[in-house]
């Protein structure tokens, strides 16, 4: 029942943030500036949903991992580490940053520099769960998760 609950809370985890991710690009490359920031001012105000998301996968799959010394599951646990570590200090504040700048009536630089550095990181913790997505089919698949 884990493995299923631990499954699921991956894969919402990972269309959150691809969801966000495609989302904003398209708002902000294809909409009108009203919209871009609508968008995100909306997307602040939800990321805890994806932080509380991302908890519970690190949760699980901790306690999925417990007492188990393969090097996939190391990987897997560096890996979820740096995701949270990305999420709780880089892209919240981000978001909350984006979020506050969206209130004000003018148009800074500095929200597309911020926007940027999100979009990157976005990019990254993607990456890295591909990874554990990819390490733990195979887990899955041997016998082991």
């Amino acid at each position: 029942m884990k493995t299923i609950m631990h499954a699921f809370f991956v894969t919402l985890a990972f269309l959150m943030l691809s969801a966000s991710l495609l989302a904003s690009i398209a708002t902000l490359f294809f909409y009108p500036t009203e919209i871009f920031f609508m968008w995100k001012e909306m997307m602040g105000r939800l990321f805890w949903m994806f932080l509380v998301t991302l908890s519970l996968v690190g949760l699980l799959g901790f306690s999925l991992s417990k007492g188990r010394t393969e090097a996939i599951i190391k990987d897997k646990l560096i890996r979820m580490a740096w995701i949270l570590i990305i999420g709780i200090f880089i892209l919240w504040p981000c978001s909350y940053f984006l979020r506050v700048q969206m209130e004000s009536p003018e148009i800074k630089q500095v929200i597309y520099y911020v926007q940027s550095i999100e979009l990157l990181f976005d990019c990254i913790v993607l990456y890295l769960m591909i990874l554990n997505f990819r390490d733990g089919s195979k887990l899955v698949m041997s016998g082991l998760g």
